[in-house]
This record gives structure tokens, C-alpha cells and sequence, in this order.
């Protein structure tokens, strides 16, 4: 087993977000090189859409505040009623830059200390393959094959995620095992396995 780990996209939006302690200390942990860190390259470039999708999800709940506001000072009497929605979409507003302001800098960071994994041809055969009998996404079957090929090349065999809706399940996890790779669905379940392969280590 390879001294590192391959991360993917919900990885990335944990640390932009800070959603997640215990990711956060992986990264922590990565950026003291204690372990190398492989992220997908297909997963650098989905961050930028989740990035854009949540962007859009927050534009379009603005919109939809100042279209009521404008109703409610039709009303008269209610019309003082419409500033706490304003205060609502000026929050909106700042939140997404915010986001921006966030996730561009801390992408650039994971971009430095993470080793990209690029998509090939037989990358995206094995993605077929994977996605006709596991029955998942075109981009988590992306994300599967770059795993499973990185593991036989032997660059790394340690897999982590939080999307359990995508990995953490039981043929998924058949998969991954018959491949030899070992998946964690948490990331403080890989950081104690980190710490107890450091022990044994004279």
C-alpha cells in the first residue's frame, strides 16, 4: 500500500467550504507532507462547476427575493415589510463573494500540493466498463476508473470520500477490494490508519 491518498471532488469543496473537520485536517496534515495527496484532474475541473452550480442556486433565490420584495411594495401597508428581504439578497450577494473569494486561492493551494491524475484513453474505457455494471455517474465512474488505474500503476491504492451515495456502497466496495484498494468513507477513519502505519514504522 502506497503512502498516500487519492481525494475527489467533495474533498476539495470540504476545504473551500470548511465543511468538514475532519478533512480539514488531512489537508493540515498534507500540506506538513506527511502523506502525498492524488487528486483526479476530471475532479479539479468539477469543483469549478460545483462553484458555478451554487453561484447560480444562490442567484436565482436572489432573484426571486427581489421579485417578491417588488410585490410587497405594490401592497401599501406591507411595503416596509420588503427591507428584510433586500437584507436578504445583499446576504446572498455576499456570500457568493465570499465563495469566489474563497475558492479560487484554496484550489490553487490543493492544485500545488496535490498530484494531479490525468484521464486517458484507457481511463475512460475502464469508465465505461464501470459505469454499465455499477450503475454510476459518468463522472464518478471518472473518478472510479482514475483510481483503480492509479492502484495498478502503483502510484497509490488508498482511496477516500464522503459521498457515500456514489462509493460507500456494498458493490462498490466489493469492487475496490477485489481491486486491493482500501476505501475510506471518513477521512478521521484514514488519518488513524495514517497514524497507526506511522507507529509501526521503526
Amino acid at each position: 500500500m502506497t503512502d498516500g491518498v487519492i481525494v475527489e471532488t467533495n474533498w476539495i469543496v470540504d476545504i473551500v467550504l470548511g465543511r468538514d473537520r475532519g478533512s480539514q485536517d488531512m489537508w493540515d496534515l498534507a500540506q506538513k507532507e506527511r502523506f502525498r495527496l492524488f487528486v483526479p484532474s476530471i475532479c479539479l475541473a468539477e469543483s469549478v462547476k460545483v462553484l458555478e452550480r451554487c453561484q447560480s442556486d444562490w442567484r436565482r433565490v436572489a432573484d426571486q427575493l427581489r421579485n417578491e420584495a417588488r410585490e410587497i411594495r405594490r401592497a401599501g401597508s406591507l411595503a416596509s415589510r420588503a427591507e428584510s428581504l433586500d437584507e436578504a439578497e445583499i446576504m446572498l450577494a455576499e456570500l457568493e463573494a465570499r465563495l469566489e473569494m474563497l475558492f479560487w486561492p484554496t484550489l490553487e493551494q490543493i492544485s500545488h500540493r496535490a498530484r494531479p491524475l490525468e484521464m486517458n484513453p484507457s481511463t475512460v474505457a475502464l469508465a465505461a466498463e464501470i459505469r454499465e455494471f455499477l450503475r454510476l455517474s459518468p463522472a464518478d465512474a471518472g473518478v472510479l476508473a482514475t483510481v483503480v488505474l492509479a492502484s495498478q500503476q502503483g502510484i497509490c491504492s488508498q482511496f477516500m470520500s464522503r459521498d457515500k451515495q456514489a462509493f460507500d456502497t456494498r458493490p462498490t466496495r466489493a469492487y475496490l477490494k477485489e481491486k486491493d484498494i482500501a476505501y475510506y468513507a471518513d477521512p478521521l477513519v484514514f488519518l488513524r490508519a495514517l497514524d497507526a502505519a506511522s507507529r509501526r514504522k521503526p
